[in-house]
């Protein structure tokens, strides 16, 4: 998965945080392709594994055009344990890399957001206001 920016893609980035899972105990799914499903998704606003693994059984055409998905989407066990082992260390530092590496890029269409406006009464629109 390629994302297009100046600095590393991120399946670039979770290449340097190690696989807890030991193999020979059967392991189906992509050790970086679990990560990718689970930083979509977070991004997405899908907090809970169970979120996760919802968002990605719907996105799953679309995610199978990036990652091969060889055995499908992981459980919400998978997603768990996964976490569970990994070193959080090594995931913040990879997460950094690959998230400033986008940062230079949008530069220019950030948009700065008042807090205290986006907690105001919603638009006739049904939208909350940025204004």
């Amino acid at each position: 998965m390629n994302v297009s920016t100046p600095g590393v893609s991120l399946m670039q980035a979770l290449e340097h945080i190690d696989d807890p899972r030991q193999t020979s105990n059967g392991t189906l799914h992509d050790f970086r392709e679990i990560l990718v499903i689970a930083i979509c998704a977070m991004l997405c606003d899908n907090d809970t594994f169970e979120e996760m693994v919802a968002w990605a059984r719907y996105k799953q055409d679309w995610l199978q055009r990036l990652l091969s998905l060889k055995h499908g989407i992981p459980s919400e066990d998978t997603f768990l344990r996964i976490f569970r082992l990994m070193d959080s260390k090594q995931f913040e530092c990879a997460f950094r890399t690959w998230a400033g590496g986008i940062l230079p890029a949008l530069d220019n269409e950030q948009l700065a957001i008042d807090g205290k406006t986006c907690g105001a009464p919603v638009e006739a629109a049904g939208r909350p206001s940025i204004w």
